[in-house]
This record gives C-alpha cells, structure tokens and sequence, in this order.
C-alpha cells in the first residue's frame, strides 16, 4: 500500500516539473512554438509602380464657347442719285481703295446740267460786274441792282448743287476692301438708295461670340482669345475682344462680345462657326498632376508617393483642373516622386519597386550621377 502512495506521489512530481519546464521554455520565447519562434516574419515583395518627379508646370482654367465670323466691315453702297448706270468699273471679288471710282450714274445729263449752270453763272457775273458802278452812281434803281445780286448769288448756287450732282453720280469707295456682290448691270435705271453692290473688309474679322451671365466679370476689352475652325482643325487664330455688349440678350441671358480676327492670310471665311477659348485663370508655377494618378476615397481624393523604398499616403486638395491634369494646392510638393501606374496595389508603408521614372514635363530622369 505505501509503495503504491509513493508511486502516485512521484509520477505526480514528474508531471508538475514537466510542466514547469514547458512554461519556463514558452515564457522565454514569447508563448510561440519552437517551430515558429525559430521562422523570421515573411516580408511582402515589392510592388512594380511608375512614378513621376513634381516640377513646377503651368496651368489654366479656360472655358469653350462658340460664335460665328463676319466681317469686320459690310458696306452696303446705294444710289445717292436716279439715272442710268453709264459704267461698271468693278467686279465681284476685286480689291478696291478707299476712294476708287465703282460706278458713274447718269453722269452725261449731269455734266450737261453743270455746263449750262456754269453758262448762267457766268452771265450773271457779267451782269453784276456791269450793274455795280452803274448802282454806284444812282443810274440804275435799286430794284435793278438788287435783282442782279440776286441772280448772281443763285447762279452760284445752282452751279454748285450740279456739281455735287456730278460728283454724287461717281460712286467711289468708302473705304478700302473688297467687292462681294454687284446687284446691277450696265445700262440699268436706277433710283435713289437702289442697292449697287456689297463690300466688305476681311483682312481682319470679327467673331461675335454668346457670353454666358456667369464669366461675364471675367471679360473685358483686351481679353486675348484663341480660336478654332473645323475647317483647319490644327490651327490655332489668336483674337482680342474689342467689345462686351453692356446689356444680357433678353431670350438667352447672355452678353454678345466681339472679337477681332487677323486674316491676313485669307484662311478665314465669314460664316464659319468658331470655338472660341478663353483663360479664365492662369498658375505657372503650379504642382500638377494626372487626374488618372489620383484614387478617390470616400469623396476625397489620395495620392501616394515613393520615399525610402516605400509608398506614402498622400491626401490632396485639387485647384484648377484642366482637361486630363489637375493642379494640387496642398499635399503634394515638387520634388515628391508620385505613383502614376500601380498605385491602386499600395497601401501606406508598402515596400515598392520602380519600373519607370519620368518628369511631370515627360522627360526621363537621368540615372543616378549624370547630370544633364
């Protein structure tokens, strides 16, 4: 019996020292198992990523609108007399001075008038001329000499109202362009304030351009635009505003503008529909980005940059954006290398590898040690 109580006593014995071997081995390797306190923690690959280096670039926020071309003179020429159109002495398309003789209308007649107007004047003076020392002396009455002033003075008169006549016959150019259209044929009867041709100024244009209530405090006489036509749709027309119209189009609620066009080259036409660009805001030391770089997170938006090997959270605020770029006003600086391609893999502390370097200009950077 006590050999048997001295059994149990020392297998009970064996058992809390086993025990207490098993707790002293786990506290001295921090509760792990032997298998795994002898394993270093795994470390994650690195993720491939393409960055670019922040320098300093230009942006602006511009809107669209559209307008159409004209002109930037239409001179309807009209009749100032009524007759029969004795000469045409220009055609559709021809270029004409400021002063150049177009028509002459009725002009026969007219100088016919003049000649007999210079006929009278010239009797009247005659008689004049005899009449004063006559009046002079008392030997005529005063009713005589009188009437011979009278006669003079509308002698005079009558000549130059036949020469302005003669002269309104002459139709000449108000200004220099060039012939649209010619209505009338020689030999033609016209009246006074007939239509006889069109002539316009196209080395320069205007374009008459809507502006919408809301960017009018933006425009002004002077504002630069830049213009596009479908026609050429890889040129560029740079215009200027000359006027900003003071009262809003009652139906659309809009401000008509006008823009002057160089067309020199005669590549515009009047009639064709422009796009016209306007600068609303310009930055040109802004920190600017790829939209497409940015990931949105719960209505804000996030970028992530590579320092020491490893991706850095970024949050953003963005300024103007302008077509596929952005401009960011706060968290981001030059010089920070942002993730372009791969940036939807990071999370923060992430280690990556880059695969590609560029500028925010697209130049590639240099390899370490060259300098350009």
């Amino acid at each position: 019996m006590k050999a048997k109580r001295r059994l149990v006593f020392t297998s009970l014995i064996t058992v809390l020292v086993i025990l207490a071997l098993i707790a002293f081995y786990l506290m001295a390797h921090n509760g792990k198992r032997p298998a795994e306190a002898d394993i270093p923690p795994l470390e994650r690959p690195p993720i491939k990523v393409n960055v670019i280096t922040l320098s300093p670039d230009e942006i602006a926020e511009r809107y669209l609108l559209s307008g159409d071309l004209k002109p930037w003179k239409n001179v309807r020429l009209a009749s100032d007399v009524a007759g029969i159109i004795e000469e045409v002495l220009v055609t559709e398309g021809k270029r004409v001075k400021k002063g150049m003789p177009l028509f002459r209308i009725d002009v026969r007649a007219m100088k016919a008038r003049l000649e007999q107007a210079r006929a009278e004047l010239t009797l009247a003076r005659r008689t004049y001329e005899r009449y004063r020392p006559l009046a002079e002396s008392g030997a005529i009455s005063k009713n005589q000499w009188d009437k011979a002033v009278a006669d003079l003075e509308s002698s005079q008169a009558a000549y130059k109202m036949a020469q302005i006549e003669l002269n309104r016959g002459t139709v000449k150019a108000p200004m220099d362009g060039i012939i649209n259209s010619v209505p009338v044929e020689l030999g033609e009867f016209v009246h006074r304030g007939d239509h006889l041709a069109d002539l316009v100024q196209v080395d320069r244009l205007k374009a008459e351009v809507a502006i919408p209530e809301r960017y009018v405090a933006d425009i002004r006489p002077g504002t630069r635009v830049t213009l596009r036509v479908d026609p050429y749709p890889d040129k560029t027309f740079i215009g200027t505003i000359t006027h900003v119209s003071l009262v809003a189009d009652e139906k659309t609620r809009t401000f008509l503008s006008k823009v002057r066009v160089d067309n020199k080259k005669g590549l515009l036409k009047s009639g064709m529909i422009v796009k016209a660009e306007i600068v609303r805001a310009r930055v040109e030391k802004a920190v600017v980005v790829p939209l497409s770089a940015l990931i949105d997170k719960g209505g804000s938006k996030i970028a992530y940059i590579v320092k020491d090997k490893r991706a850095v959270l970024r949050p953003v605020t963005l300024g103007i954006i302008e077509g596929a770029s952005a401009q960011v006003v706060d968290g981001l600086h030059f010089g920070d290398r942002l993730v372009v391609a791969g940036q939807y893999m990071l999370a923060p502390d992430a280690p990556v590898q880059i695969e590609n370097e560029q500028r925010n200009n697209g130049e590639k950077e240099p390899p370490s040690g060259v300098t350009r």
